[in-house]
């Protein structure tokens, strides 16, 4: 078995691992108290709102406990809650199971996420995972559109909370990565901080989660298979 052939084995061991998770069964979920909606009150997203809005979330909301470890968000799932996390800590991790497995943050109270998902309706992006047991709030099917016309502030507070998100994302990959790396001038592999060298692609995935897939470009075509490059016509244009 090749490498490439090894790695794509172990990624489909994963992703069935993963949903075999997916049938666990879920935290138990308790209804709404008046405390939880005063938690919801205290949220910097829904500040802006009276409480007989506060009081409508709630009755669409649950209350769930989740242990160290647990899953809250899967990613490249369609999800369509929003959570506010009560007590506790979440990570939000990038190709949660697998060996690119990268962290990108901590939230802790009263911090909310799953927004994004009600705004662009896509998949979602990163797992939330329990860091320690922590106590969440979950809304489903928030019409965020509706609310945002009803309370503009709700636009102001998410472009806010994205801009944290940013900024977070950008120093964890700049720790990560590093903002001056030797490299060799000849075979272009890096110098860790142990002083070992390695090849780029293996330093930027370990630190990053980020994949590289292996082709070539014209340039290298033209000068390593000549032939080949002629005869197929790799980089030409398309005739009209």
């Amino acid at each position: 078995m090749t490498r490439d052939e090894g790695n794509a084995a172990d990624g489909r061991f994963l992703r069935a691992s993963r949903r075999m998770l997916l049938l666990s069964p879920a935290p138990k979920a308790r209804k709404m108290t008046r405390h939880d909606v005063e938690i919801l009150s205290a949220v910097p997203l829904f500040s802006c709102m009276n409480q007989e809005d506060i009081q409508r979330l709630a009755d669409r909301a649950v209350h769930q406990n989740y242990k160290r470890g647990e899953v809250i968000i899967y990613e490249g799932e369609r999800d369509h809650r929003l959570f506010v996390l009560v007590t506790g800590s979440v990570e939000i991790i990038k190709n949660f199971g697998e060996k690119t497995r990268h962290v990108l943050g901590t939230l802790h109270p009263p911090a909310y996420f799953g927004e994004m998902a009600l705004v662009d309706d896509l998949l979602r992006s990163a797992s939330v995972v329990a860091s320690e047991p922590a106590e969440v709030i979950s809304i489903d099917r928030l019409n965020l559109r509706e609310e945002i016309k009803k309370y503009p502030d709700l636009a102001l507070e998410l472009m806010r909370a994205l801009s944290r998100r940013v900024r977070t994302i950008e120093k964890t990959f700049l720790n990560a990565i590093g903002t001056f790396l030797p490299i060799c001038a000849s075979c272009k592999r890096v110098r860790e901080d142990t002083g070992m060298w390695t090849e780029i692609e293996d330093y930027i995935s370990k630190r990053s989660g980020t994949a590289f897939s292996h082709t070539i470009c014209p340039d290298c075509a033209k000068r390593l298979y000549p032939d080949f490059y002629e005869g197929v016509g790799i980089g030409e244009e398309p005739e009209a």
